[in-house]
C-alpha cells in the first residue's frame, strides 16, 4: 500500500475558500433548496469545475517534486492521499488559488480555474504523463459548482451544489468525477472497437467466409480482455476510495455524485458489450479454424 499522508480532520482547511463577490452570494441565496434546475442567469456567476483524462497514469513522485518546487511562485503545498495528489495552485492573475487533484490513473480535476489556466497547467504536467493521450482523443468534462453553506449536496444538469468547500467535500466529488472520466475513455475505446469490427459479420453474411486472418481476430480478443481487465481490476474505476473508510461523510457525497454519473450502470453495460463482442470474435475464430482444417483435409485427400 502507498504511503498515506492523510492526517485527518485538521487538514480540512486545505481547500481554498472561494471569496464570492457580494452579487454572487446574493444570487446563490436566491436559489431555492427544492429547485433542481438552475437558471442561466445563475450559471454565469458559478465557479468552473473541469476534469481531464490525459494519460494512462502519472509519475507521481516526479509530479510531487515539481509541485513542491513551485511553493514560492504558485503557493503549492502538494499532499498525497493514497492514489491522489492534492495542491493549491495560485495563478498570477488570481486572488483565489485553484484546487487541483491529480489521480494516479491519469486524470486531473481543476476547481476554480479558467479554461486558459487549465490548458497552461496541462502543458506543464505533460512531462509527468505515462502513455499520454493525444489532445484530439483526450477526454474532458466541465461542470459548474457553488457552495451553499449548510445545504446538502445536489447535482443536476452538470451543476453541483456543495454544503461546504472543505477538502473532504472536494476530494469526494473529485474521486467520482475522475472515475467517470476514466470510464468515458474506456467507453470511447469500446465504440471504436465495435465500429472497426462492424464489417466482419456483414462479410460473413454476404460472402460466407471471412478474409481476416485468425491471428488478427485473436489479437482483437486480447484487446477486449485487456480493456475489461483495466476497467475491473486495474484503473480503480470500481473502487470506493480507501480514505472514505476514515471519512464516512465524504463517502456519502462520493456515492451521491457517482450515482448521478451512473458509473455502476455504465460499467455493467461496458462489460456486457465486451462479452458480446468477445463471444462474436470467438465464433469467427472457430469458423476460421474449422475452415482451415477442412482445406487441409481436402489437400491431403
Amino acid at each position: 500500500m502507498k504511503e498515506n499522508n492523510y492526517v485527518g480532520n485538521e487538514d480540512h482547511h486545505l481547500c481554498s475558500p472561494i471569496v464570492y463577490k457580494k452579487k454572487i452570494v446574493e444570487l446563490i441565496e436566491t436559489i431555492p433548496e427544492s429547485e433542481d434546475h438552475i437558471s442561466p442567469t445563475h450559471l454565469d456567476y458559478l465557479s468552473r469545475l473541469s476534469v481531464y483524462c490525459t494519460s494512462n497514469s502519472y509519475k507521481t513522485y516526479e509530479l510531487i517534486n515539481w509541485l513542491d518546487g513551485l511553493k514560492q511562485e504558485r503557493k503549492t503545498y502538494p499532499k498525497q492521499f493514497y492514489d491522489v495528489i492534492y495542491t493549491h495552485y495560485l495563478m498570477p492573475s488570481c486572488h483565489n488559488p485553484c484546487d487541483l487533484f491529480f489521480f494516479e490513473y491519469g486524470v486531473v480535476v481543476f476547481w476554480n480555474c479558467s479554461a486558459q489556466e487549465e490548458n497552461l497547467i496541462l502543458s506543464h504536467i505533460s512531462g509527468f504523463e505515462v502513455e499520454s493521450i493525444s489532445s484530439s482523443e483526450r477526454y474532458s468534462e466541465s461542470y459548474k459548482y457553488f457552495i451553499k453553506p449548510g445545504e446538502t449536496v445536489k447535482i443536476s444538469d452538470d451543476v453541483i451544489q456543495l454544503g461546504d468547500g472543505n477538502f473532504i467535500s472536494k476530494l469526494a466529488a473529485s474521486h467520482a468525477l475522475a472515475q467517470s472520466s476514466k470510464l468515458s475513455l474506456f467507453e470511447k475505446k469500446m465504440d471504436y472497437v465495435i465500429e472497426s469490427n462492424r464489417s466482419i459479420p456483414l462479410e460473413l453474411m454476404r460472402e460466407g467466409n471471412i478474409t481476416m486472418e485468425r491471428k488478427t481476430i485473436t489479437s482483437k480478443i486480447g484487446q477486449l480482455y485487456a480493456m475489461r481487465m483495466n476497467v475491473n481490476l486495474v484503473s480503480n474505476v470500481l473502487d470506493v476510495p480507501e480514505i472514505f473508510w476514515q471519512e464516512p461523510n465524504g463517502q456519502n457525497l462520493y456515492q451521491h455524485i457517482r450515482g448521478y454519473l451512473e458509473i455502476s450502470q455504465r460499467i455493467s453495460i461496458l462489460n456486457q458489450r465486451c462479452e458480446v463482442l468477445g463471444d462474436m470474435l470467438g465464433i469467427f475464430r472457430e469458423h476460421l479454424t474449422s475452415f482451415h482444417c477442412n482445406c487441409y483435409f481436402e489437400l491431403i485427400y
